[in-house]
């Protein structure tokens, strides 16, 4: 987590956005709470990942819900995992999903390549 103190922190300026992941834990929103108004003030925008599986899908309104907050564009990841059954929405289910939270929010919403269906690896 980067702070005020940290020698190299005038390096942030050097990203046009910082991204932070949800991950089913309350830390996130202690970091997003954190890292939000760093970036702020260095003209950097704020992200947040978020991948859409079971069980963190019922949290997923309340994470657009921070996106408003902080200005945040909240991007919705397919969960492709390797060996497993996926275990989630599909991916036009997600897209469409990320349409209707950009407008019900008015925030910026992004899907990953496999939803937008460019890329099937």
């Amino acid at each position: 987590m980067l702070c005020e103190g940290d020698p190299d922190f005038s390096d942030i300026a050097a990203f046009r956005q910082i991204n932070v992941s949800y991950h089913g834990d309350r830390a996130f929103y202690r970091n997003l709470s954190a890292i939000a108004p760093i970036c702020k003030k260095h003209g950097v925008k704020v992200g947040i990942n978020f991948c859409c599986q079971e069980p963190y899908m019922d949290e997923l309104e309340l994470i657009a819900k921070q996106a408003a907050l902080f200005n945040a564009e909240l991007l919705l990841l397919a969960y492709k995992p390797v060996k497993m059954p996926i275990n989630g929405p599909s991916q036009t289910e997600i897209l469409v999903k990320a349409f209707e939270l950009a407008s019900r929010y008015k925030i910026n919403t992004a899907v990953d390549s496999a939803c937008a269906r460019k890329c099937h690896a």
